[in-house]
């Protein structure tokens, strides 16, 4: 995937996702908001150029990146609002951060890169705060489609995934995650559910 975000890519990146409508952040913000804070601390998992978070900033939060692509966290940095950015691949834990972090985490977009999702939820409980919400985005899957399908974008062959709501409920379960709030809603063709869950383990702080 990595190969996508050449740096021409990322620098068109936020006009790309405007022209597309990606009302992602808009709603994930929207149905976060009764639960945040001003100097509450945010970590945007896959922050990319910084488009899924900085409604959060605008609020108050203080918010943290990290992303897979160098070329995308530059477009981020050069915004000059979020205060840690750190290059990671998602697919790797430990992330580079200690337990209960963050007061909230969001990932807008992400998943749909990601076939199967056990470690990023896993690494979420860790850092996460207790009573701390997780908002984030999936392409939603009925239970006879094919969890990957191919996507045409220009020149680029792109494999992306979806995932039923069977499945993101075993991923709560497991992972003593409390469901709030979810919406679905349309996206290129595909139908999209943001989730907003809540972290019943770890610590306060």
């Amino acid at each position: 995937m990595k190969e996508m975000y050449s740096v021409e890519f990322a620098t068109k990146y936020d006009d790309m996702i405007k022209v597309r409508h990606w009302s992602g952040p808009d709603i994930v913000f929207g149905l976060m908001y009764e639960f945040i804070n001003p100097e509450e601390t945010l970590l945007d998992l896959g922050i990319g150029t910084g488009a899924g978070s900085l409604l959060f900033h605008r609020a108050g939060l203080r918010i943290s990146g990290t992303d897979g692509a160098e070329e995308m966290l530059r477009v981020c940095e050069s915004k000059g609002f979020a205060s840690d950015l750190r290059l990671h691949d998602l697919q790797i834990s430990p992330f580079p951060y200690q337990d209960s972090s963050f007061h909230h985490i969001v990932s807008l977009g992400v998943f749909d890169h990601f076939r199967d999702l056990e470690t990023i939820f896993g690494e979420v409980r860790r850092i996460i705060m207790k009573g701390g919400m997780f908002g984030f985005t999936v392409q939603d899957r009925e239970e006879e489609m094919e969890t990957e399908y191919l996507r045409i974008s220009g020149d680029m062959k792109i494999t992306l995934c979806r995932h039923s709501e069977t499945y993101m409920k075993k991923l709560f379960e497991d992972n003593s995650l409390t469901l709030k709030k979810s919406v679905e809603f349309a996206w290129r063709g595909e139908r999209v559910k943001a989730y907003i869950v809540e972290n019943s383990m770890g610590t306060v702080k």
